[in-house]
């Protein structure tokens, strides 16, 4: 009898021990923008505390987190450029953007704070999103946590997006991003919490249509196909 409980506990030490090796494994890596002072648009009040409060968060969370205020467009090229060659199959990716944007054909453009004001040529003046999440290297998982307008300026194509992505975005289409810190400090506030993924966002959702009495609903697309739990078990 003894010698079979011995068994049982050592397959069971190494099952422990192997499951926590898997997870040591994992490569948590993080990008985090906060643009707030632009040179032709209205600048912002919140996007730095936004970026702080988020930044703290990941590193306790494990996560290498490169952290970015008033990104010029060519500096955010090679910022994109750098966070891509962290990434493996084995990464956790994860990019937080908190600035200003536009929409137009369904896609998502993020604006630098040296950005030009809207014309036929913004789109050289803009970082798609869609694009960006893209071209990123394969991941195990990949999280885009956008806190932007998505004020529609014009809607035709439907973009397809890649596989092991999770997009969150503070608003629906057609919407205005409240200029606050609520929607990062109530992703960080259920993200704590032994919470999957989607669950952290459909609980940020309620809190956001509380406080913007039911004016901004953060919306989220989703392709992963396993679970992902900020809180590492």
């Amino acid at each position: 009898m003894y010698s079979i409980l011995k068994k049982i506990f050592l397959i069971l030490s190494m099952v422990f021990l192997l499951s926590n090796l898997l997870l040591a494994g994992e490569k948590r890596v993080a990008l985090v923008i906060a643009n707030q002072d632009y040179t032709n648009f209205s600048h912002l009040k919140s996007a730095k505390a936004s970026g702080q409060i988020v930044k703290s968060f990941l590193e306790k969370m494990g996560f290498d987190v490169q952290y970015y205020e008033n990104l010029t467009i060519a500096k955010m090229k090679k910022v994109i450029k750098e966070f891509n060659s962290k990434l493996d199959n084995n990464s956790v990716a994860l990019i937080y953007y908190q600035g200003l944007s536009l929409m137009r054909d369904n896609q998502d453009y993020l604006l630098m704070v040296d950005s030009k004001k809207v014309d036929k040529n913004f789109k050289s003046e803009s970082i798609n999103l869609q694009n960006l999440v893209y071209k990123l290297k394969s991941t195990k998982l990949t999280i885009a946590i956008m806190d932007i307008n998505r004020n529609e300026m014009e809607t035709r194509a439907v973009k397809i997006y890649p596989k092991n992505l999770f997009l969150a975005f503070s608003t629906q289409v057609g919407s205005i991003n409240q200029d606050s810190t609520n929607f990062a400090k109530f992703f960080v506030r259920y993200a704590k919490e032994d919470l999957e993924i989607e669950e952290v966002f459909k609980n940020v959702q309620k809190e956001m249509l509380k406080v913007t009495n039911n004016k901004q609903i953060p919306t989220i697309i989703s392709s992963k196909s396993n679970d992902f739990f900020f809180s590492k078990k």
